[in-house]
């Protein structure tokens, strides 16, 4: 039976695991997996209020326990936080895996945790891409740890890249994190969208809480990492202030479209350009590079870069709120041309060399 053949969903805790433990993980990634899990160690329970594992696996342990097809997690010994995670609602489909709320063991109980793992019906994600977002953020939760970036509040935490579901630990292609109340783009459907109040009471703290996020995702790590796709739908939030009807708590998610600043990344097809409003011309083939991030040796790659995500921080805060963070939420910031944004920007004519003008939409201006 394949993994896109297992629809059933009395099956669905099963073929997920199969699916999962059957992966061409190899042992090089078991490796670079066990790698990342030691950095975590105990200095990132204390999110959560975990209590650390006295006992974990060797590598040639995890490896072995990889290749079969039940892993039972057997008290804490398996693995780093000592949590037996249990599930709670259906699994929700998301754009990028499937988002499982879960219990857990031993932890402040006045919070609620996810597992994130891929689709196993469909290509649309794979162990990979959520090993991949995992990355990202044990970087953004390290660097919260050492309490010089508080920012990093402002960004999904991982609790846990190798967490025990159902008793049955996953050693690839899945992670935990907390649950949230929603993403921002339901939370202006909800709250904002008609209530003209509501957008400006809420505008500032959220240019700050978002500003907060990606100033800690573009200095994490070694490079600091670009997001990418930064979209309303892609922040969640915590809570709903019920006196002020404001977001509390929001924090960037969604990894997939990430990577480390100054990395060359392949442009998107022009197929997606009237579609993706919330990304400037840059990343486009045969948009006009406005910021002039693209490669001198790959005319279809850019570097990464935060003017990206800021051109999309600016545009977001602008439409939907009407709001400059540029003169109002920084003290300083550098005027950055992102080029015409929003719905209604198409192509049109000739700049030459296949680049087109752009017409419609807004000008819209970042900043770095």
């Amino acid at each position: 039976m394949t993994c896109h053949a297992m629809r059933n969903v009395t099956m669905v805790r099963i073929a997920l695991l199969l699916c999962l433990l059957s992966t061409n993980a190899g042992a090089a990634r078991t490796r670079a997996k066990i790698a990342r899990d030691t950095l975590l160690e105990s200095n990132l329970l204390d999110e959560v209020g975990l209590e650390p594992s006295q006992d974990r696996p060797s590598t040639s342990e995890a490896s072995a326990m990889l290749n079969t097809t039940s892993i039972k997690c057997e008290g804490n010994k398996h693995w780093e936080t000592g949590i037996r995670w249990t599930t709670g609602s259906s699994p929700r489909m998301g754009a990028c895996g499937n988002i499982i709320p879960v219990n857990a063991d031993n932890t402040d109980k006045s919070k609620q945790y996810a597992i994130k793992m891929p689709h196993w019906n469909n290509n649309q994600s794979s162990p990979e891409e959520i090993d991949h977002e995992a990355t990202i953020m044990q970087a953004t939760t390290a660097l919260f740890r050492t309490g010089r970036k508080p920012e990093c509040q402002h960004v999904a935490p991982l609790l846990d890249p190798t967490p025990c579901l159902d008793d049955v630990l996953i050693l690839t292609g899945a992670y935990a994190t907390l649950k949230m109340e929603m993403d921002l783009q339901k939370w202006y459907k909800e709250y904002a969208q008609w209530n003209e109040h509501v957008r400006k009471e809420c505008k500032v703290t959220i240019a700050r809480q978002l500003a907060a996020g990606l100033s800690c995702l573009h200095t994490a790590g070694q490079h600091g990492f670009m997001h990418g796709d930064f979209k309303m739908d892609n922040v969640l939030v915590e809570s709903i202030d019920p006196e002020t009807g404001c977001p509390v708590g929001l924090r960037l998610i969604d990894f997939g479209f990430s990577h480390a600043m100054g990395s060359e990344v392949t442009k998107h097809s022009l197929m997606f350009f009237k579609g993706s409003v919330h990304l400037p011309g840059s990343v486009f083939e045969g948009a006009p590079d406005t910021l002039m991030l693209t490669s001198e040796s790959k005319p279809d790659s850019f570097y990464a870069s935060s003017l990206i995500d800021w051109c999309s921080y600016a545009y977001l805060m602008n439409m939907f709120f009407n709001y400059n963070p540029l003169h109002e939420a920084f003290k300083a910031a550098r005027i950055t041309v992102c080029g015409r944004m929003g719905n209604g920007r198409q192509l049109v004519g000739s700049l030459g060399r296949d680049v087109h003008d752009v017409q419609g939409g807004v000008d819209v201006q970042g900043v770095a």
